[in-house]
């Protein structure tokens, strides 16, 4: 969040937003200038004199009230304004980068957002306010006497340096909070996936007892955090409380040296309140500010943009891959035999569990970092050529739906791709399962309450790949789900093109297995072993 930015979000309504905070200062000004004369007529008895001034100071308050708050008002409707802005750009973001966790984006686009919005964005408002509160209050003292306004000065000046004391301290605490939600949502994620388990064998207790847990941890460093600012805020206090007597006593010591008069005090006391509340009103500010500095680089960070770069090169001839390795987090080690694709063939990729084989899909896709040895393309002459990624339609075993029609997960929101549906419905053998839902293509994915069967979501997304006719298809398990017949056909289909089709699959057919162009093992026990089928 950067200020310049939030007054670009709509200069128009930031330039109206400061010109009524100036005209919120000067009221609230006049309306504590105005004691001065309430209380001069106070002191030498003209009593309906007195209540005059007073219903003028209450009505200039009252307006510039109502002016601050349409003020606020305004300030609160573009600063959700430039939120949304922030949150496209951070959406966009996560779109782009793969490099991110699901619990660190929502922990930024809800948590951290609402932190900044809190402790950041809305203190802007606040601050500006109070300055000119401060100016104009400042005004008035020295036309009552200037060594008032010096006084008032230096008090404001040591005031505003109490931030410093607690700026790092409320930094940090803020900083946990953002980590600690972020842990707090990593388990949440990581005990919710297996809910369903945990109910089979009744154990609610763990379940409880580490959710439990890890909340209590991220409520103690909201409590950490309060201990902080509550600390600032009192101290702040103390100074206010001193600053305001010391104007006082000054007003009342030219009071009785006779160069003010004695509503001067009154009104010097009702200013210096009014600059000392803003003072601290700014110094909360600004310490709740400076303690979202890491948040706020942060999210700033991830606002900008990332080099996209589309592409549709499919020009090669071969995908080659030597001396590949990848390492896991466990320190577990997979080498992949050497090998070499042609475009256009049809393969039958196979393994033990564990051979890594959708690892290796991973790597294809540039998803994973190989931990040593290279993929790439190369063309007719064997020189390596660029392809984009973007360009390999990837069947995942955990095939996932969004809660739009089946016709739109199809298509993926491409309305081009509408007349093409029919056709390959039909070539993923789904017809008969629409036949069952009264709307057919348009029936909604339910992904709350799963209307669709496993084999059903599975030819779904199959269709989605099929119908983007990418020049090379990575296939994992993409079929586990659907019965035997069916399956001979939507693979007989599937390798009925052009197309660079690598399939892992378990327990097809001998008929289905001679589909394919070679079969590919990968098992690291026996290194690769390339037959014709």
């Amino acid at each position: 969040m950067k200020l310049s930015n939030l007054i670009k979000a709509n200069v128009l309504n930031s330039i109206l937003i400061v010109f009524l905070v100036v005209i919120y200062g000067c009221g609230s000004a006049f309306s504590s200038y105005v004691i001065k004369f309430a209380y001069n007529s106070l002191s030498k008895s003209h009593f309906f004199q007195f209540l005059y001034f007073i219903l003028v100071s209450l009505i200039t308050g009252l307006v510039a009230f109502i002016i601050n708050s349409v003020a606020t008002w305004l300030y609160s409707r573009q600063l959700q304004q430039y939120i949304g802005l922030i949150r496209k750009k951070l959406v966009k973001h996560y779109f782009h980068s793969e490099s991110d966790s699901t619990e660190a984006m929502i922990n930024n686009l809800n948590n951290n957002l609402q932190l900044l919005t809190d402790q950041y964005g809305n203190q802007v408002l606040r601050i500006l306010s109070s300055l000119f509160v401060m100016v104009t209050s400042t005004i008035a003292l020295v036309m009552f006497h200037w060594s008032i306004a010096v006084l008032v000065i230096c008090l404001v000046f040591v005031t505003l340096l109490i931030p410093k004391l607690t700026r790092k301290a409320a930094n940090k605490a803020t900083r946990k909070i953002s980590e600690q939600n972020k842990k707090y949502l990593n388990t949440i994620f990581q005990w919710f996936n297996g809910l369903a388990e945990l109910r089979r064998y009744l154990a609610f207790d763990a379940f409880n007892h580490y959710l439990t847990k890890k909340g209590a941890d991220l409520e103690q460093t909201y409590v950490d955090r309060q201990k902080v600012m509550g600390l600032a805020q009192f101290i702040n206090g103390c100074a206010n409380s001193f600053s305001q007597v010391a104007v006082t006593f000054l007003a009342t010591i030219l009071f009785f040296a006779k160069i003010v008069s004695f509503g001067t005090i009154i009104a010097a006391g009702t200013f210096a309140s009014s600059i000392f509340n803003a003072a601290l009103t700014i110094t909360t500010a600004l310490t709740r500010m400076q303690s979202t500095r890491n948040i706020n680089q942060q999210l700033n960070k991830l606002q900008r943009e990332i080099p996209v770069e589309y592409s549709n090169e499919t020009n090669f001839s071969t995908i080659k891959t030597r001396s590949l390795k990848y390492k896991y987090p466990n320190n577990r080690e997979i080498s992949y035999p050497d090998m070499t694709i042609k475009k256009g063939e049809k393969i039958l990729l196979q393994g033990r569990s564990g051979s890594g084989k959708s690892t290796l899909f991973k790597l294809l896709l540039a998803e994973l970092k190989p931990t040593s040895g290279q993929i790439y393309f190369c063309d007719k002459k064997g020189n390596k050529v660029k392809v984009d990624r973007s360009q390999i339609s990837y069947l995942a075993q955990d095939n996932f739906l969004f809660p739009v029609s089946i016709k739109e997960n199809i298509t993926m929101f491409n309305s081009k791709l509408d007349k093409a549906v029919e056709r390959y419905v039909k070539s993923v053998q789904l017809e008969s399962d629409l036949a069952a839902f009264p709307a057919g293509l348009e029936t909604l994915a339910d992904v709350d309450k799963n209307n669709l069967s496993g084999g059903q979501r599975q030819k779904i997304v199959l269709a989605r790949n099929e119908i983007q006719n990418k020049p090379v298809i990575l296939a994992d398990e993409s079929t586990s789900a659907i019965d035997e017949n069916a399956t001979n056909k939507i693979i007989s289909n599937l390798l009925n093109s052009d197309q660079t089709i690598i399939v892992i699959a378990h327990n097809l057919t001998k008929d289905t297995k001679k589909l394919f162009d070679r079969v590919i093992n990968i098992d690291p026990n026996r290194g690769e072993a390339n037959y014709d089928v």
